[in-house]
This record gives C-alpha cells, structure tokens and sequence, in this order.
C-alpha cells in the first residue's frame, strides 16, 4: 500500500514494508529525493523512485490491461459483425489503440511518478498493458471462435486456400496456415504475434515519447 500525500513544494509516499514504514520524500523542483527508514536517512537520483512503485505498476497494468482488453474485444466484434458501418469503425478503433497506449503511460507518469518516467519504465508498462490486455482479448477471441460461431475460422480458411492456390505457396506453410486456423492455435499465435512481438514494437515508440527524466537545472 503506497500513499501519497501532495504538498506545496513536497510529496510524501508510506510504503509499508517488513521491517516497517518506508518514508521517501520528494522536491519537486529538486532532482533528489530523500528516504527516512528507521535512523538511516539517505539521498538518491528521482530515477530511482520506480523500484519503489514496481507493485505499484503491476496492479496499474492489470486494471488498464483490463480496459485496453475489453476496448480491443469491443473492436474484435464489430470488426467480424459484416457489417460496413461496425467494419469502418472498427478499423479506426484500431488506430486509436497507440493513442490509448500513450495515455495510459502518460497518466501513470503524471499520477504516479509527479510527472517524471524513464524509458526502460515506460517500456515495461507498455509490454505489460498489451500481455494482460492479450489474455482478455484472446480469451473473448477463443470463446467466439469455439462456441458462438464456429464456422468463421473454418470460412476463414476457405478464402486463405484459394489464396494459396492462386499464388503457389508451398505444402508446408499450406500446411501449417490450416493447423493455425484452429481456435486454439488461432488465439495462440493472435497472442503471440499481435500482443507480444506487436505490442512490444508500439511500446518501444510510445515509450521514447512519454518518456521525462528530471531536468538537474531545475
């Protein structure tokens, strides 16, 4: 449990710990910050701070993970609705989900950490925000697939094998397309590719921007 108490000119965090009440304290304007632990007292970069906040962020990346999952979820179903109007929104959903993501980090930064992230930070709670993000999504994908609407993977493969035909692939990645086309293997590699590898690509680009580090002049 982490409490903030925000004053004019110092913020106070009280984080329970084993040994008792940790107190950090922070100068605004200051690149510094102080922690009061029993009789020691000592000073550190700000930087530092986010091993404090680590649960902190976990518990954060859980609860928005959860949001961005049933954001994406919400595109999933309009995006297979056959519908042109759903189909249109969808796609432009889709854009929106970088944006989501800058916000997201951005509001951790400025609620959380008094307006300063590094780039390793930002990073981690990017890649977190689209893992706890994919389970949702994944798991709305594999529950349509397997038990709203089962043909759509199997119609789905018959437009992909006309493809292959049309443009000589070979057996073996004929082969494996059809084994993916399986609501288990379709959401696992959804996951995969989408979720871990792509969600990892936008974070890195998302994190070079949200990312503040204390200015030593100030």
């Amino acid at each position: 449990m982490i409490e903030y108490v925000d004053a004019h000119t110092i913020i106070h965090l009280k984080k329970k710990t084993a040994e008792g009440n940790l107190h950090v304290y922070i100068a605004k304007k200051n690149p510094y910050f102080c922690i009061l632990k029993s009789r020691d007292f000592s000073c550190f970069q700000v930087s530092h701070i986010t091993q404090f906040m680590e649960s902190d962020k976990t518990k954060y990346a859980m609860q928005y993970g959860l949001y961005l999952g049933l954001y994406i979820g919400a595109r999933f179903f309009m995006g297979v609705s056959h519908n042109i109007l759903f189909t249109l929104l969808a796609f432009f959903m889709w854009l929106g989900i970088p944006l989501l993501l800058y916000y997201i980090i951005k509001n951790y930064r400025d609620s959380h950490l008094n307006g300063l992230i590094t780039y390793k930070s930002a990073l981690g709670l990017g890649c977190s925000l689209f893992f706890f993000s994919g389970l949702i999504v994944e798991l709305i994908q594999f529950t349509y697939f397997q038990f709203i609407n089962k043909e759509y993977l199997g119609k789905m493969w018959e437009v992909t094998k006309e493809l292959y035909s049309k443009f000589n692939f070979e057996q073996q990645s004929y082969d494996m397309m059809e084994k993916i086309m399986q609501p288990h293997m379709y959401v696992l590699s959804d996951f995969l590719v989408s979720f871990l590898l792509g969600g990892t690509i936008i974070s890195l680009i998302i994190a070079a921007v949200v990312q503040r580090k204390p200015n030593p002049f100030q």
